[in-house]
């Protein structure tokens, strides 16, 4: 990523990394609609360049000089609407074609995505590492990409893809907790080294 970042300022001179992920975040909306309008190709390939530029939006920062505590914070916290956006078009698009389980999946996914990321915070400020799991930032991207490029052939496959990422993502909120319980045994923080 940090290579094409540096192609990128060579041919267009600045780039600001903050920019990008307001981008990328945008570009995630406009595949909600897309796919809302059952739009499947289209919303497919708009997803996925804005995790492309998602992905590289840190890349860019650390190219360019920029790295800032907000600009991590801004792209943690677009990340999470980023792919709020999406799920929301599924689900609405769902609503309309009164499909309740493939609704309730996406509000499963909905709502675990988001405590996947709270509980790697929270678990970060009691002093415990948490990353990793079944489906992380990166593997609900590839899945909803799939999904979404084959619905313009097979509806159903974003139906599978749909409970695939509510299980899997509702698993990796489950691991992290039990991560975190091991950690913290007695309930209390671990003690820092001084």
């Amino acid at each position: 990523m940090r290579r094409v970042a540096r192609t990128l300022m060579r041919v267009t001179g600045t780039i600001n990394p903050n920019a990008v992920t307001i981008t990328g975040c945008l570009l995630s909306g406009v595949s909600g609609w897309l796919a809302y309008r059952e739009l499947f190709l289209a919303a497919g390939l708009v997803f996925l360049l804005g995790s492309l530029l998602d992905s590289m939006d840190g890349a860019i920062a650390k190219v360019t000089g920029r790295v800032s505590a907000f600009g991590g914070f801004l792209d943690s916290t677009l990340d999470r609407v980023s792919e709020g956006l999406l799920l929301m078009g599924l689900g609405l698009m769902f609503a309309d074609r009164d499909a309740t389980l493939p609704l309730a999946a996406c509000f499963v996914a909905l709502a675990s995505s988001y405590l996947t990321s709270y509980t790697r915070a929270k678990a970060e400020a009691l002093g415990v590492a948490c990353k990793g799991g079944l489906a992380s930032r990166v593997e609900r991207v590839v899945l909803l990409s799939i999904g979404l490029l084959l619905a313009t052939w097979w509806f159903m496959a974003l139906e599978v893809i749909m409970y695939v990422l509510a299980a899997t993502a509702a698993l990796t909120v489950l691991q992290r907790v039990l991560h975190v319980h091991r950690a913290l045994p007695d309930g209390r923080k671990p003690r820092r080294d001084p």
